[in-house]
């Protein structure tokens, strides 16, 4: 077993890009590449000298091909997240934003508690700016039989650790990435990566010297895909999937012995499961049509088959949510000891 002592789970894109002791040890094609994804990378291929040694805390490995429909394991996660609140006797404390993915994550638990006629345990975290997202929703649903705290920022305040946390992270790395909207609209995302990507590249970072240096480093693990990277959503898709979930995982807090949330015990994620990722590698044809409103359309239409607003089927967009749920932390510098500041908390990325 490797010594993981001295590994990094998570660094902030800001000590990437500025601390000069960091820059000293991380490859230049590394830093220009969390510079272009405005994200710190841990590669979970395992395949990318950064300069520095990571801590994978989910490699990727032994892909599966799955049979089950997305909305069968949004059922068997549900299950399981409840099991865990009745053995462990703890309420659920979940974090809606109103979008598609922490609604989705809510709707599995209410469906299952319904079996248990047991809304007591669940608790529902939600601002203004979620209900302005879904209002039908949280009038149809949530105002009529659920308990909820409408909160204000920072929604730090209200997170308890006696309870399990559930969010809606994920959901994003599993279908795409909302950076693909742009080339959805422009019809260039179903171009060959190959042929559009230099160009957005040097775009992003005002200067075209980068670019043959970032996408040669990231090659060897774009190989690495189980699904053939072709086109410009492919290659965000497998960037998002492989190379940023774990900074998603960890950007709500750092795990640390004696911190009070801890990853997978009292903080989960809805759509981390090993299931949902089996899922997205072997239905990447269903994450997307043609059209960005239907990005994330088989996570909708299994909002629908609960709560049949059709407006919310068609036309509802991938957001950043909770735009206004902003931890208020100490500086950068200590974040180790203390949860992050300045972070967006409930959408994917």
């Amino acid at each position: 077993m490797s010594n993981t002592k001295n590994k990094i789970k998570f660094l902030p894109l800001n000590e990437i890009l500025n601390s000069r002791k960091l820059r000293k040890n991380l490859r230049p094609e590394y830093i220009e590449a969390c510079r272009f994804f405005s994200a710190p990378l841990i590669d979970r291929t395992e395949t990318l000298d950064a300069g520095i040694e990571f801590e994978v805390i989910d490699r990727l490995k032994d892909f599966s091909k799955i049979k089950k429909s997305f909305g069968e394991i949004c059922g068997e996660r549900a299950k399981f997240i409840c099991e865990k609140s009745f053995a462990e006797n703890r309420k659920i404390q979940v974090l809606w934003s109103g979008g598609i993915d922490s609604t989705l994550a809510l709707v599995s638990i209410i469906k299952e508690l319904e079996k248990q006629e047991d809304f007591a345990r669940l608790e529902i975290l939600l601002s203004k700016e979620s209900i302005a997202e879904y209002p039908t929703f949280f009038r149809d649903v949530i105002e009529k039989k659920l308990n909820y705290i409408l909160f204000e920022p920072p929604i730090y305040d209200y997170l308890n650790a006696e309870k399990i946390i559930l969010t809606g992270e994920h959901g994003d790395q599993l279908f795409g990435s909302d950076k693909v909207q742009h080339f959805v609209m422009t019809n260039q995302a179903f171009r060959p990566f190959e042929e559009i990507l230099p160009i957005v590249i040097a775009r992003k970072l005002g200067s075209a010297k980068s670019v043959d240096a970032i996408i040669s480093y990231l090659i060897p693990q774009i190989e690495k895909s189980p699904v053939k990277i072709e086109t410009l959503f492919d290659f965000l898709w497998w960037m998002n999937f492989s190379l940023k979930w774990q900074h998603v995982s960890l950007r709500m807090f750092y795990e640390e012995e004696n911190e009070k949330f801890s990853l997978d015990e009292n903080f989960l994620h809805f759509f981390s499961a090993k299931d949902f990722q089996n899922w997205s590698v072997s239905n990447h044809e269903s994450k997307i049509k043609q059209t960005w409103n239907s990005y994330k359309y088989v996570a909708k239409e299994c909002i629908f088959d609960f709560h049949q607003d059709e407006n919310y089927l068609l036309n509802k967009e991938k957001e950043q949510s909770l735009k206004d749920a902003i931890i208020s932390q100490p500086s950068w510098t200590r974040f180790i000891k203390r949860p992050l500041k300045n972070l967006m908390l409930f959408g994917g990325f």
